[in-house]
C-alpha cells in the first residue's frame, strides 16, 4: 500500500507516511516549515532517520491504521514513534480493531445461509454421441 506525501510527488511507504506525520508535527512544534524532500536537508536528516527505524519496527508488530488511529487520537501530542504512551495506545487500538474485526466476521457468518445440499437436483448427462459428452 503506498500513499502520496505532502512532501513530494513520488509515491511513499507506510514508514515514510508515519514518518512524514511525526516530522510535521515536531517542526510545527519549533515553528520551522518542512520543505519538499525535507529528509536531505541536515537538519532534518538525523530525526527522520530515527522516526523512519522507529516506524519500521512499530510496522513489523501492529497494523498501519491502529498506529495511525494512536497518532491522531490520543497521541496526537507525541513528536516520536518511540515514546512508550504512544506504544500502549497502539496496543489498545489494535484490539478495538481487532474486535470490529471479529463483530464484522460474526455478522458475516450469520447472515450467510446454507442451502441444503439434499434438494439440489445433479447434473443432467448428456448423450454418448453429444458434442458436450467429454468422455
Amino acid at each position: 500500500m503506498n500513499f502520496t506525501p505532502k512532501y513530494h510527488h513520488e509515491e511513499c511507504s507506510e514508514a515514510q507516511y508515519l514518518t512524514e506525520i511525526v516530522t510535521e508535527r515536531y517542526a510545527r512544534s519549533q515553528n520551522k516549515s518542512l520543505q519538499p524532500k525535507f529528509w536531505n536537508n541536515l537538519e532534518w536528516k538525523s530525526f527522520y532517520r530515527q522516526q523512519i527505524i522507529a516506524a519500521n519496527a512499530l510496522l513489523k508488530l501492529y497494523s498501519l491504521q491502529s498506529i495511525v488511529n494512536a497518532l491522531n487520537g490520543k497521541c496526537s501530542w507525541t513528536y516520536s514513534l518511540r515514546a512508550n504512551q504512544l506504544k500502549n495506545e497502539i496496543v489498545r487500538e489494535e484490539a478495538k480493531l481487532k474486535n470490529r474485526q471479529k463483530e464484522i466476521e460474526s455478522k458475516m457468518d450469520a447472515a450467510v445461509t446454507v442451502e441444503d445440499v439434499t434438494k439440489v437436483k445433479p447434473r443432467k448427462k448428456y448423450k454418448k454421441g453429444s458434442r458436450f459428452n467429454v468422455d
